[in-house]
């Protein structure tokens, strides 16, 4: 989910981005529970924790490819050096540093590797610890659309049609939604055909698109893909983390 914690809005603050990302994002410190009846019934508002400070809000929302971009252009403008379809074959450690071999059969000799590459990590792999998703029989349809006036904060609902769904702004225009369902092969839909099913899934009468606003053109961008459960277990030290 693109949603910054005020923890990274702090630490952006730090690198000199919290302008850049406040700019493109949409800050919110309360998250409403809706009941899936036909009146979207608000049963709590929760206030976020400020991790970062009482004068930071709790949260950010933001369209990840808008920061994914302003993260690269702080890297390069402080020297780093980006590579694209090229990926880490190997990795030799010794006292001083790590050896690198790359897909495009080039070397390098570095002071630290860090794997910042997911839960299926590539690097994790090179380093024998293992990660693999167990599926826990649930499918998350997920959406970025425009973003009505009255969507200020991250609203949740849970019951009704489908187990639970939700939206959160990520601009002064736009907003990210999710719907989950049971796990199933949509991959052969037409975005007609997953729009309407989409509607057969609503929480409450008219979510997906009144609340939400799907419906508006080329702003449509819906996708479904199973959800897993990751568990990752360092023998050498004992600990299981999630």
């Amino acid at each position: 989910m693109p949603r910054v914690s005020c923890a990274g809005y702090e630490t952006g603050r730090a690198l000199g981005l919290f302008e850049a990302c406040a700019a493109q994002g949409f800050s919110f410190s309360t998250v409403a529970i809706r009941a899936p009846d036909s009146r979207a019934t608000v049963l709590a508002e929760l206030e976020g924790f400020r991790t970062g400070g009482p004068e930071l809000p709790a949260a950010l929302g933001m369209y990840r490819p808008d920061l994914a971009r302003i993260l690269m252009s702080a890297a390069e403008a402080a020297g780093a050096t980006a590579r694209f379809a090229t990926t880490v074959q190997s990795m030799e450690q010794d006292d001083r540093g790590v050896d690198v071999r790359f897909s495009d059969g080039s070397f390098g000799r570095y002071d630290l590797v860090v794997g910042a590459d997911g839960v299926r990590s590539s690097t994790g792999q090179l380093l024998g610890l293992t990660s693999d998703t167990e599926p826990v029989g649930l499918g998350v349809w997920r959406i970025f659309a425009s973003r009505p006036a009255e969507v200020t904060r991250a609203e949740l609902y849970y019951g009704g049609r489908c187990p639970s769904a939700g939206y959160t702004p990520t601009s002064e225009r736009s907003l990210y939604a999710f719907l989950y369902e049971g796990v199933q092969d949509r991959r052969t839909l037409t975005p007609a055909e997953q729009l309407a099913l989409g509607e057969q899934h609503d929480p409450v009468p008219h979510f997906v698109l009144n609340a939400v606003s799907l419906i508006r053109g080329d702003d449509v961008l819906a996708s479904t893909e199973a959800v897993g459960a990751v568990f990752v277990r360092d023998r050498r030290k004992g600990w299981l983390r999630v």
